[in-house]
């Protein structure tokens, strides 16, 4: 909830006052105006402003007014700065709005007061070349909206007009903001602060909390919420306060800024006392975020951190950075021009409560990479880059993935289309990219595996070498041979052209009389293939033997007959289960007598144990005789005494 408080106020020229209204959660109503006497009226005892002629908005926390007349800039400002004179320490200035709510603000004000004409604001600058500051701050002037810069003044003026939107009933607000020429007449708009409430009750902590919508102004409702770093930890069950800051309207979280003039009629604003209301429930408490690593999982990284000996984990609060190297032939992922690259602890969009390094710290390193623009070159016609390997990952790059060959270390497999050969008679060549000389931080590509840069420009057809194909004496082949090259027709020749033979071309050799080929057949069929090499390759006849007989199955069946080893092999099985079974019984044997042994050793204790029980029983006996011949010896000495 925020007010604006419009008072009548005079235009001191012709002596009349003007009514306006106040505006409260953005809407405003423009009352009509009136004429009267200038009368000195009561101010509301929680309003901050000087008098009556002021006008307040608890969105800006500023007080604001008119003055009469149009002046330079210059002059404007040293006005708003007299105007006071010694009632009052409070800093006047032009207008000035920090964003668009403030800005919102102003317009409404004016709305409310009637006023549509064009202002000066406190924004300059010097000789059309530095950025425009606000008078009370160093800091560029951060609010360009004006008409996209077209004029050069050094100053900027402020006006506003409202209009029919084209189709409706409804009304909307156009706002000008304009570089001007700082010797153009403007009128005058003042404006200054007020004391803000302090020292919250309720358990708000400015270290780690702050307000929300705006700053704690006076008429205000403002949000306690957690700053930038920290995140809310929902207490379980709020305790009631009490006491006369306790405003029993407002939630948990929720202060209203209240205060108390000492006059109300005139007083100066920098004496207004202000002061907090609450809902008599302490607010949520706000925690400090932390960011954590796992230094194990960190990737092409020298000079990994290192937890305590307690921790698993690295840990650094909000706003906290590290700074890591980058291992060999890789960069930072926010700079591929430098090795190290620092990472930040800062707050996730989604959860508050998690801390979330920024650039991602498991990815801070990337691998150089080598020019995408350079391998398309290098690609020839009629081939393509059909995959990459990291020879020191072992990780593959499949024909999906194209975007990432080009990284550091991968080694690129550039292949001739199908039916397609490199000029050396080759389907592939591979590059590899690794690190320009000198560089760090530069990719270049290298010939690899025997490949040398640069690739040739062009794949031409597949052909095989007559070469490959001469008939020589000791294949025992016939002279004359058949071709059929692209046609279907077979062609006798006795020699070849001396031309390569195109892709899927066919010759057949004829064994000599007596020799046949490996598969038994009088003749050899062999084909282009795409690697450029005859399928299969001329080995030449060997000489015919005696042709196996076979059944159907196309196996060998001779006759059944018993195998000249038969019965040695029954003799070898009889010996090996005859020392099999000797083994065993020696086996219980051995067991038996060691059992035997156990036997007697159990005898002779038990009798031991049989003796010396009946040694101990005899004992007994004669100890319980001696005690009775005691006993009747006592009692007879007794009676003879007796």
């Amino acid at each position: 909830m925020h007010d604006i408080v419009s008072r009548p106020f005079c235009e001191h020229s012709v002596k009349r006052c003007v009514s306006g209204g106040f505006l409260q959660s953005g809407f405003y109503t423009v009352r009509s105006f009136y004429f009267a006497p200038c009368l000195a009226l009561t101010v509301p005892s929680d309003v901050p402003c000087f008098d009556d002629t002021w006008q307040y908005s608890s969105v800006t926390g500023k007080c604001y007014r008119t003055l009469d007349g149009t002046v330079p800039w210059d002059v404007a400002t040293t006005k708003c700065a007299e105007i006071f004179g010694n009632k009052s320490t409070a800093n006047v200035t032009l207008l000035q709005f920090k964003n668009q709510l403030e800005l919102h603000a102003i317009v409404n004000l004016l709305l409310t007061a009637g006023q549509m004409q064009a202002f000066w604001t406190a924004a300059r600058r010097i000789n059309g070349t530095m950025e425009f500051t606000w008078l009370d701050e160093p800091a560029d002037f951060s609010y360009i909206t004006w008409s996209n810069g077209a004029s050069t003044g050094d100053c900027i003026d402020f006006a506003y007009k409202t209009d029919l939107v084209l189709g409706s009933i409804s009304w909307e607000t156009n706002v000008e903001i304009e570089s001007r020429d700082c010797s153009l007449q403007r009128s005058i708009y003042c404006e200054h602060k007020v004391p803000e409430c302090a020292n919250a009750p309720g358990g708000f902590d400015p270290e780690t909390m702050n307000f929300v919508p705006t700053s704690a102004y006076p008429r205000a409702t403002v949000k306690a919420e957690c700053k930038p770093g920290t995140f809310m930890q929902e207490a379980s069950s709020p305790v009631f306060q009490g006491g006369p800051q306790v405003n029993n309207s407002l939630k948990q979280n929720e202060y209203y800024c209240t205060g108390e003039r000492k006059s109300t009629v005139i007083e100066d604003p920098m004496t207004f006392d202000a002061s907090f209301r609450y809902s008599g429930y302490n607010v949520t408490t706000c925690e400090l975020l932390k960011c954590l690593l796992m230094p194990e999982q960190l990737e092409h990284v020298d000079n990994k951190p290192a937890a305590n000996e307690s921790e698993r984990f690295v840990t650094r609060l909000y706003g906290e950075n590290i700074s890591l190297d980058c291992s060999y032939g890789f960069v930072s992922i926010r700079d591929n021009s430098s090795k190290t690259v620092v990472v930040e602890c800062g707050q996730g969009a989604v959860q508050a409560s998690d801390g979330v390094w920024i650039p991602e710290i498991y990815q801070a390193c990337v691998a150089v990479t080598c020019s995408e623009a350079e391998l398309k070159q290098m690609t020839p016609i009629h081939g393509k880059a059909v995959s990459a390997r990291n020879y020191q990952t072992d990780k593959v790059f499949g024909p999906q993935q194209v975007n990432e060959y080009n990284f550091f270390g991968n080694v690129i497999t550039i292949r001739c289309n199908e039916g397609f050969l490199y000029p050396d008679r080759t389907v592939e060549k591979e590059v590899e990219c690794g690190l320009k000389e000198g560089s760090q931080t530069e990719g270049k590509y290298y010939g690899y595996s025997g490949t040398v840069l640069p690739i040739p420009s062009q794949c031409e057809a597949t052909t095989c070498l007559y070469e490959n194909a001469m008939v020589k004496p000791e294949h025992h082949m016939l002279s004359n041979f058949s071709i059929k090259n692209g046609t279907s027709d077979w062609k006798n020749v006795t020699k070849h052209e001396g031309l390569p033979y195109a892709l899927q071309a066919e010759l057949r050799f004829y064994c000599q009389d007596g020799y046949e080929t490996v598969e038994q057949n009088a003749y050899l069929n062999m084909t282009c293939g795409n690697l450029g090499r005859w399928v299969p390759q001329l080995v030449g006849c060997i000489e015919k033997t005696q042709k196996i007989p076979s059944q159907s199955d196309g196996r060998f069946h001779g006759e059944k007959e018993e195998a000249k080893s038969a019965k040695q092999i029954s003799s070898v099985m009889f010996i090996l289960t005859f020392i099999f079974l000797g083994f065993i019984l020696l086996l219980d044997l051995t067991t038996v007598g060691r059992d035997a042994k156990q036997l007697m050793r159990n005898l002779k204790l038990q009798k031991r144990r049989i003796q010396a029980s009946r040694q101990k029983s005899r004992k007994s006996q004669q100890q319980n005789q001696s005690n009775e011949f005691e006993i009747d010896s006592n009692s007879e000495l007794r009676n003879r005494t007796e």
